[in-house]
């Protein structure tokens, strides 16, 4: 029930109008009459107290065909809804490696094999030993129902390091492929590629976000699957381990209908 200001002169609505249809003058102002088709219904009035009607009605605000300002408005509105940031979480932790093996338990040794761990007993992630040649992990997702595929979106991954060797400025190499109805499962194109870098001599286990812009000419339609692998890359650690902590999809909203 929403209180509105109440219009005037013939329009004027009265506590012998109880139960009759309201009908909305702008966005604050009800009127007994529809001015012959001109004002859309606000809803049914419910009562009036000390002059002022209330109507049981939506709480969306309509759009008035004889307020050009007030329809721009709301378009204006909801143009900056739909352009805001949208985000889904990608569950990294329930990849598995191209043999198709489920992760195993992170071992601290001299070959690249990733795995889960618990790092310093506070952080869940996956780690990758120092190796100048790490094993992918994969993992899928499902584009969005509300993506906008006109506009760019973004891969960011959560990532910190055992250490703080300079010369270990860890990128993400990450393989993309989709997956879109009514095509071959392999009929994508790898759309990956290398995210940005982490500081190599940041403080030793500084998380730091690593980003990848993904061009809206690879997005496939909402629904479609993807699947990613992600690692560190080649030759980006020497002495430090990798940490994973996180990834999200960063995206355009479509803009409302």
């Amino acid at each position: 029930m929403f209180d509105w200001e109440n219009s005037a002169d013939a329009d004027l609505i009265a506590a012998d109008d109880v139960g009759k249809l309201a009908y909305a003058v702008d966005n604050q102002t009800v009127a007994l009459t529809s001015n012959t088709g001109a004002r859309p219904v606000a809803g049914v009035i419910s009562e009036v107290v000390n002059g002022r009607p209330y109507v049981w009605s939506s709480p969306v605000v309509p759009e008035f065909e004889d307020s050009t300002a007030q329809n721009a408005a709301i378009d204006a509105l909801e143009a900056s809804v739909a352009s805001a940031s949208h985000a889904i979480e990608i569950p990294f932790q329930c990849g598995i490696v191209a043999a198709g093996t489920p992760l195993a338990a992170f071992a601290d040794n001299a070959s690249s094999n990733p795995g889960l761990t618990i790092v310093d007993n506070k952080s869940m992630g996956v780690r990758w030993n120092n190796n100048a040649s790490q094993t992918a992990v994969f993992c899928k997702f499902v584009m969005p129902a509300d993506i906008d595929t006109s506009k760019n979106a973004t891969l960011e991954f959560l990532v910190s390091k055992s250490g703080a060797t300079v010369g270990d400025a860890v990128k993400m190499t990450v393989g993309l492929f989709n997956q879109v109805a009514a095509a071959l499962h392999d009929a994508d194109t790898d759309f990956g590629g290398d995210s940005s870098a982490l500081a190599g001599n940041a403080t030793a286990k500084t998380v730091s976000k690593l980003t990848l812009t993904l061009t809206a000419s690879n997005l496939a339609a909402a629904g479609s699957a993807v699947t990613m692998s992600y690692k560190p890359k080649d030759g980006t650690l020497g002495t430090d381990d990798a940490i994973l902590h996180g990834v999200r999809l960063v995206y355009t909203g479509k803009a409302l209908t």
